[in-house]
């Protein structure tokens, strides 16, 4: 038999869930914005750098660098730990774009191909591309594409941004970099660019294992 205070106890819990799924929404909506905040901040920043002549491929080495430190702030890893990822990119980093450019290979979806159409603008009419660099050449590169993400990071920083969605917005640039680099295939970029939560589910998977063997 029921008792009389079954249906208070229903209609408590039912508001509780209601009050949960719209807290998750609210999340979720707060994540989104700032992470197309984010990526076009960094967008606007590298693509303006590299059009002045900083090559790709030190963007690549910088902005992978600032993702690690992202997902270990997200994922509430120790400096230790970030540093061993940093150290060694066979830990997380390269397990990340593997697992993103299977995600891109396995994918079966609708895409818009418009922003991979800005990728070959950029590469024909301002000639970004892959530059082939001497040791000291690239170097010199590196230490301006530093200097300027590091400074993105910095304002960023002070806009009170959530952590994973710098860190999407940070892959999603890699990979329009890389393409311009000739490093991956221009098509990978709107598909992670439009399917980046897809994305992240997969990748977060590679960051549970390292967590597990950390």
């Amino acid at each position: 038999m029921k008792s009389k205070t079954d249906k208070p106890e229903k209609a408590e819990k039912t508001t509780r869930s209601k009050a949960k799924s719209k807290t998750m929404e609210h999340n979720l909506e707060m994540v989104r914005v700032c992470y197309e905040h984010s990526l076009t901040t960094i967008d606007y920043a590298v693509v303006s750098a590299m059009i002045a002549g900083v090559a790709p491929a030190a963007f690549t080495a910088a902005l992978s660098y600032w993702f690690l430190q992202c997902a270990a702030m997200s994922r509430d890893k120790t400096e230790l730990e970030f540093m061993r990822w940093s150290r060694d990119f066979d830990l997380v980093w390269n397990p990340i774009i593997e697992a993103t450019l299977d995600f891109v290979d396995e994918f079966e979806g609708d895409v818009d191909y418009s922003s991979m159409e800005t990728i070959l603008m950029l590469q024909h009419k301002f000639g970004i591309k892959h530059q082939e660099l001497d040791d000291d050449e690239l170097s010199g590169h590196c230490d301006k594409a530093i200097a300027v993400v590091d400074f993105l990071f910095e304002k960023l920083s002070h806009e009170e941004m959530i952590s994973v969605s710098v860190e999407m917005a940070i892959l999603v640039m890699w990979l329009k970099v890389a393409a311009l680099d000739d490093h991956v295939d221009p098509e990978a970029y709107p598909i992670v660019e439009q399917n980046i939560s897809a994305v992240v589910e997969r990748y977060s998977k590679v960051l549970s294992g390292a967590q597990t063997e950390s």
